[in-house]
């Protein structure tokens, strides 16, 4: 396979190296497949919820005319979540 307009430094050269054939060892690839599925799940699991506290609180339904008043927010949010101790 030489060839005869070859220079001595290309004949001097190594081939080029070739990439290893290895498969993702199943087990990896089965944790990963699990994340994937996990990950559509929960996300189907959880839509149609508000994210904005990443709960499923019910809103607080506020009269638009009254005045907003901090001791009704309290009341409805934080007073239920708050633990005596």
């Amino acid at each position: 396979m030489t060839d005869k307009n070859e220079s001595p430094i290309q004949r001097r050269e190594t081939p080029e190296p070739d990439e290893l054939h290895n498969p993702v060892p199943w087990p990896v690839a089965a944790i990963a497949v699990a994340f994937v599925a996990w990950g559509f799940w929960y996300y189907f699991q959880n839509t149609g919820y508000p994210v904005a506290a990443g709960d499923r609180r019910t809103p607080i339904v506020v009269d638009s005319s009254a005045e907003v008043d901090g001791s009704v927010v309290y009341a409805y949010g934080v007073a239920e979540t708050v633990v005596q101790v």
